[in-house]
């Protein structure tokens, strides 16, 4: 195959529409990939315009984590893209060896700002997942494969009615149903890639699409470890089942992100490397409380069916034969008796609860207890030095390590009560 004004040097991938060629340009001699659509393809106009659309969106959006692309043409029976060599491979290769916390986050907060850009340009992308995330030589993650994007507000729809768009692993409790969506849809995708990220694994598991698509419908957001727990809440706002409990826009994820990471409750490190037992505490007692609630809407439900069961069960017997008085009669009988049972149930399920409540109250203390809190490394001679500056409050030292050296520091949460013009030294 031969596409004028290009050398391809070889195949670097490939999928049921494309073909995606490393190639040199001739016209400006640079290096960058070539995507190439099937030519088997060529006859079917939805392929067609869907590949076309993916070069329109991508010319229209301008952002460094979006691949910029370079030219689209057609030769003979080939239609193709070409656009910038991202070498660094893709977030699915990245999961399978494991990805450090702080890497992680700045994935999440690139393809967020690229979401962001997208949405606001009017363009959900649908098919979030660690394929379509690839990086450049610098480790920035950049989003690719628009070919199933359309407008928010278009009206023309480029599929049958309730047809499924998307990756089953990765799709949105909406796309799963096949109904319309938005951005919101691009940030439930988004969290089933973190929850991947930050675990090495989907939060969702099933031996069929349908059947998965069912989990992603229904089934509520999973814990995460407990080293990441200060990211529970950005993971279960993003895979809420309703869109409108979910961030509502990108830009608010990445606010959340970013006030974590430089409020340095993110790491759950401390001076000594261990984990400061008060946020730890705050934030287990957040989720039990939530487990606590779960469990009683679960029992409620539960005592609900099975009074329904047992007077449904009354009726059905006492219809096969006797008067209208016999069956007035017992069906009072079998009420009282089964409001008996529903009480000797619920007396247990509360037991239950007290119980479960308890001991896990008493597992978080114990965590707490073992932890230790933040300490300083302050030597008295620094502390004094330190207490003359204020004699009115006292001062903790802290320890500032930058990547890269000398990087510029924010220090957040500095109470007004605080005199201005305290200085800080370089070092402790």
């Amino acid at each position: 195959m031969q596409i004028p004004g290009y050398t391809l040097i070889k195949k670097i991938n490939s999928g049921g529409m494309a073909t995606v060629y490393l190639a040199t340009q001739h016209s400006v001699g640079r290096t960058l990939a070539l995507k190439v659509m099937r030519p088997a393809l060529d006859t079917d106009p939805g392929f067609h315009q869907r590949f076309q659309r993916e070069a329109t969106i991508i010319g229209q959006l301008s952002h460094p984590n979006i691949i910029p692309i370079y030219d689209i043409g057609r030769h003979q029976s080939f239609n193709y893209i070409s656009m910038e060599f991202l070498p660094q491979g893709s977030l699915e290769q990245k999961i399978a060896e494991g990805i450090p916390l702080n890497e992680t986050i700045k994935i999440m907060m690139g393809i967020a700002s690229a979401l962001e850009h997208a949405h606001t340009k009017g363009f959900v992308h649908r098919d979030i997942k660690p394929e379509n995330i690839l990086f450049r030589d610098d480790g920035s993650a950049v989003l690719t494969d628009f070919g199933v994007a359309r407008t928010i507000e278009s009206r023309v729809n480029m599929t049958q009615v309730g047809m499924i768009i998307g990756t089953p692993l990765y799709m949105s409790p909406e796309q799963a149903k096949g109904e319309a969506s938005d951005g919101r849809s691009d940030l439930y995708s988004l969290g089933v890639v973190f929850y991947e990220m930050l675990t090495g694994s989907r939060p969702f598991h099933a031996d069929s699409p349908l059947a998965l698509g069912i989990k992603h419908i229904h089934e509520p957001a999973p814990s995460l470890p407990l080293k990441f727990l200060s990211l529970q809440p950005a993971l279960d706002k993003l895979l809420a089942k309703n869109p409108d409990e979910r961030y509502q826009n990108a830009r608010d994820l990445i606010t959340f992100l970013d006030q974590q990471t430089l409020g340095g409750s993110l790491l759950f490190t401390a001076v000594d490397g261990k984990v400061p037992s008060l946020q730890l505490l705050k934030t287990a007692t957040t989720l039990l409380a939530k487990d606590v609630l779960f469990s009683l809407r679960s029992v409620c439900f539960q005592l609900g069916r099975l009074e329904r069961r047992i007077l449904g069960g009354a009726e059905k017997t006492l219809l096969v034969g006797g008067s209208a008085a016999d069956f007035s009669e017992a069906r009072t009988i079998i009420s009282n008796s089964g409001q008996a049972a529903v009480g000797i149930v619920n007396a247990y399920n509360r037991k239950r609860i007290f119980l479960y409540s308890a001991l896990s109250f008493i597992l978080v203390v114990l965590i707490g207890i073992s932890l230790s809190p933040f300490k300083t490394t302050l030597t008295k001679n620094e502390a004094g030095k330190l207490s003359a500056v204020n004699n009115e409050h006292v001062l903790l030292g802290l320890m500032v390590n930058t990547t890269p050296a000398g990087a510029r520091v924010r220090i957040l949460n500095i109470k007004e009560s605080y005199r201005p013009g305290i200085n800080l030294a370089p070092g402790t």
